[in-house]
């Protein structure tokens, strides 16, 4: 389970590597492979995009509580969100 503070930036719980911080928030969809709806996935990105997040640094710069009271943003997919990160967290620098 991820150790996760509301009041914080979430990159203070989870370590990306540097290089997938200048991706897109669309580099979700290419690491979505737990069968996630794919409509869910674009809705989240949307939702991220409009309140100005366009990277994953973007995201990580976030407090967790903000992303969640964004409109649109409900448990599933702020859960949904959590996973996908904690997936680009695993991988090896190229």
């Amino acid at each position: 389970m991820l150790d996760l503070s509301l009041n914080q930036p979430l990159k203070t719980s989870l370590l990306i590597p540097e290089e997938y911080l200048i991706q897109d928030v669309v580099f979700l969809m290419e690491i979505d492979t737990s069968g996630n709806n794919q409509y869910a996935t674009l809705k989240l990105i949307n939702i991220l995009r409009r309140n100005g997040l366009h990277t994953i640094e973007d995201i990580l710069n976030s407090k967790a509580k903000h992303i969640q009271l964004m409109k649109g943003v409900g448990e599933k997919s702020f859960l949904m969100l959590l996973e996908l990160l904690k997936e680009i967290s695993k991988k090896k620098h190229n």
